[in-house]
């Protein structure tokens, strides 16, 4: 899974807004912005990964356990997954 090839994120002031480019920009239709924890998970999502690579990477910098990390990857990618932000899903 990773994020579709038309979206790009940026950060302004001290928010995390992805930016739909091409096509996409007719899609979505404005800019949606996402927190702190979400901008993490999307640069693990530039490249292909996998939930568990995701899961030990939130593991490690957020320093919880692995229930709770897998319970909010999954919370947070389905919820990027609702608005059509991921690939290969």
């Amino acid at each position: 899974m990773k994020i579709r090839e038309n979206l790009v994120l940026r950060k302004i002031g001290d928010e995390f807004i992805i930016i739909p480019t091409g096509f996409d920009a007719i899609t979505y239709q404005g800019l949606m912005s996402i927190d702190k924890f979400g901008a993490l998970l999307w640069h693990q999502l530039i490249q292909d990964t996998t939930f568990e690579h995701i899961v030990d990477k939130v593991i490690e910098i957020y320093d919880v356990d692995e229930t709770t990390a897998r319970r909010d990857v999954k919370s947070y990618l389905d919820l990027l997954n609702k608005y059509q932000v991921l690939e290969n899903v």
